[in-house]
């Protein structure tokens, strides 16, 4: 009954050629997230869940995100990645997109300064207290139910990444993801998303 049992999940989970088969969700990761990862952020994603194929628990739309950065809880406002095929459910990155109301100021910021926490002159400025988690502040002017505010946050959370990822990976991730957002919201010139990640800032 073992060998069996053994059997019968080896087939369900391989592919005639050894290989985990791809959910019918999958995609790579330059299609991933609206096709907003440019070559070298799709490499990053790639090392960060040591994974060639993903899978978006909701679907993404740059548009969608503009429509509704000002809507407490929307899921539209975001994009949450997983790798295909994986047992585990967590989510390898999560990005979400939230009007503030007050302007960021980084001087502000590094006053209550997060322990170990990297700075880069990305948008106002880039918070990033590890490899997968931090935060793009961006001025950017949106009207909605909250009336007219001035900038926006763009957050990047998720689990562990694997041992391949480089230390920016995740925010190379997030820029990319963001250069879409703020051309749909109008706002490129003010926002100051380089294409390449900037060197991190000196104390």
């Amino acid at each position: 009954m073992t060998v069996t049992l053994f059997v019968a999940l080896s087939l369900s989970s391989c592919s005639d050629s050894g290989e985990k088969e791809s959910s019918a969700n999958s995609t790579t990761a330059p299609k991933i997230c609206a096709e907003t990862l440019d070559t070298s952020a799709a490499a990053s994603l790639e090392r960060m869940g040591n994974a060639s194929e993903f899978e978006e628990v909701h679907k993404f739309s740059p548009a969608n995100v503009a429509r509704h950065v000002q809507d407490d809880g929307a899921i539209s406002r975001g994009c949450t990645i997983a790798a295909s095929g994986k047992s585990s459910p967590a989510p390898i990155v999560q990005i979400e997109f939230t009007a503030i109301s007050y302007e960021p100021n980084m001087k502000r910021d590094l006053a209550n300064r997060t322990s170990g926490a990297a700075y880069y002159p990305v948008g106002v400025y880039a918070k990033m207290t590890s490899s997968s988690s931090g935060d793009i502040y961006f001025m950017c002017r949106t009207k909605g139910s909250n009336g007219t505010l001035p900038a926006v946050k763009a957050e990047l959370w998720g689990g562990k990444p694997s041992t391949k990822a480089k230390s920016t990976d995740g925010l190379n991730v997030l820029m990319s993801v963001t250069r879409s957002v703020v051309k749909e919201l109008g706002c490129s010139a003010e926002s100051n998303i380089p294409g390449q990640v900037p060197a991190p800032l000196n104390d």
